[in-house]
């Protein structure tokens, strides 16, 4: 009796263990993303000259990237991602003899597509490598204020908006290992992403209310090496049905 006791729970071990990367057979689905909110308020008092000034910072961001992938062929995934981010910061300096404000804000929301290759190495562990392509929209927004107490210098404000579409592609590598049967906890180890952004600039200056406009463009390109671990790095879960 006792010997049957010890080898039920191992079988089912093993039959969990041997069927966990049967979810990236062909067929399967996954769900998976992230979301990050960040909240930071910063006051500061320090002398500058003759005088002491006075700074206030509140920054706040949030954003959200989901996707949904199909496993067309054994270790093979293609799917759809999304991106919605928002960001803000507030400044505000002042002293004696003015205040000085500065408002930032983006918005931006983006589309793509990728394709994932898995390397299973043992029931639950293994490697990935993701490349993929996409295309974002993303529109800035600044304000700067100078209110001044003495009525010799009258006060000043400016504005510019940023409109930017930016494509780009990357590659990237990875590890995975199944928690559950259908879940999977994931981190990135290297990742390459090569970019293009187009801008359209408006600005406007107080003096007399007229706009400018102008344009310009960017290429970016970035490599990251992952040398050490942190939540939001290794925490990436993924649900596959």
């Amino acid at each position: 009796m006792t010997q049957k006791k010890l080898i039920i729970p191992f079988l089912l071990v093993f039959m969990i263990n041997a069927t966990a990367q049967d979810a990236l057979l062909t067929g399967n689905r996954i769900i998976g993303g992230g979301f990050a909110i960040t909240q930071s308020d910063q006051n500061s008092e320090h002398p500058i000259n003759y005088y002491y000034q006075d700074e206030e910072t509140s920054i706040s961001s949030f954003s959200f990237s989901p996707y949904y992938g199909r496993i067309y062929e054994d270790h093979t995934m293609v799917g759809i991602r999304l991106n919605i981010a928002n960001s803000s910061i507030d400044r505000e300096n002042g002293d004696d003899n003015s205040i000085w404000t500065s408002e930032y804000s983006t918005r931006s929301y983006g589309i793509g597509g990728f394709i994932r290759k898995y390397f299973p190495s043992t029931d639950r562990f293994g490697v990935f490598v993701q490349s993929g392509i996409d295309l974002r929209h993303s529109k800035s927004e600044s304000l700067f204020t100078n209110v001044s107490f003495n009525d010799s210098f009258p006060d000043q404000w400016s504005s510019q908006d940023t409109w930017t579409i930016t494509g780009s592609i990357d590659a990237e590598a990875g590890l995975y290992f199944f928690i559950l049967s259908q879940l999977t906890i994931e981190t990135n180890l290297a990742r390459f992403a090569l970019g293009y952004s187009d801008m359209e600039i408006t600005s406007v200056l107080n003096e007399n209310g007229e706009r400018i406009k102008g344009e310009g463009d960017s290429v970016d390109v970035n490599f990251n090496i992952i040398n050490h671990f942190t939540f939001d790095k290794i925490f990436t879960l993924n649900y596959y049905f």
